[in-house]
């Protein structure tokens, strides 16, 4: 806090001292408009200084000072003291008070009020997140930008947010829905299972063993160089044997 701090010297003291810090930007630009830049995680973001130092007035509320004030210790009143007298706006001209004036509300207060607000809408709501992202830099149509679009979805959180939610299974079936969605899947796998004559298994239990051998299949996919019909015919029926671990491809079979 500096007494007597304008927006004006509040951005001269950044440019002063801020100019060659590698996350802050002020060009001649943003120098000429009282703007500065902030390289944070997710890239450039733009700041103004018009009305910067009236926003971010922190005072410390009322209701604080006067329980300090209150308390029965020397020190503590006279700590409060000194709070209260930082803290106290400079003197101004004598204006006839107005009654029912509205306490001026910080940056924090607001936005906090703010969150409040929005938390109890969302409790009384099923929300459905809808993630709008800018396709190109040149604002143009018809042209997609895919590495622009990733770099969205990684500064945004999405990417991780999906690891996420695959190791904690979002997607959940019962038996009878998922063999009725994906036995295109594996549905040589499960015929040669019901005439099975060993073990009786269950269609899911097959119908997943055999999407999770494809998935691995997938991931270790090497070009393999050209062999025989017979050492092609060993290497599927020894692949058919391999127990895969479900986990390993995020599958996990439940009871029901």
């Amino acid at each position: 806090r500096a007494p007597g701090t304008t927006d004006k010297t509040f951005a001269n003291d950044l440019y002063q001292k801020l100019t060659n810090k590698p996350r802050f930007e002020a060009n001649f630009r943003q120098v000429g408009a009282r703007q500065f830049g902030v390289f944070h995680y997710a890239g450039l973001v733009e700041y103004d200084t018009n009305g910067f130092v009236e926003k971010n007035k922190d005072e410390l509320p009322r209701e604080a000072t006067d329980l300090l004030l209150s308390s029965s210790s020397t020190f503590v009143k006279e700590l409060a003291a000194i709070i209260s007298g930082a803290s106290a706006p400079e003197p101004a001209k004598p204006v006839a008070p107005a009654r029912g004036k509205k306490k001026s509300v910080t940056v924090g207060g607001h936005f906090a009020s703010q969150l409040q607000s929005l938390r109890a809408k969302i409790d009384l709501t099923s929300p459905h997140y809808v993630r709008c992202l800018k396709p190109n830099g040149q604002l143009v149509p018809d042209t997609f930008d895919p590495l622009m679009i990733v770099e969205q979805l990684r500064c945004a959180g999405v990417v991780e947010a999906v690891r996420v939610s695959r190791v904690g299974y979002p997607q959940r079936y019962n038996h009878s829905q998922f063999v009725s969605r994906y036995r295109t899947l594996g549905s040589r796998e499960m015929k040669k299972a019901a005439k099975s004559s060993a073990r009786k298994v269950k269609p899911v239990v097959a119908l997943v063993d055999a999407i999770a051998k494809k998935m691995m299949e997938i991931e270790n996919k090497t070009p393999s160089s050209p062999t025989s019909k017979a050492s092609k015919k060993d290497k599927k029926s020894s692949s058919s044997e391999v127990k895969v671990d479900l986990l390993a491809v995020g599958i996990q079979v439940g009871k029901t």
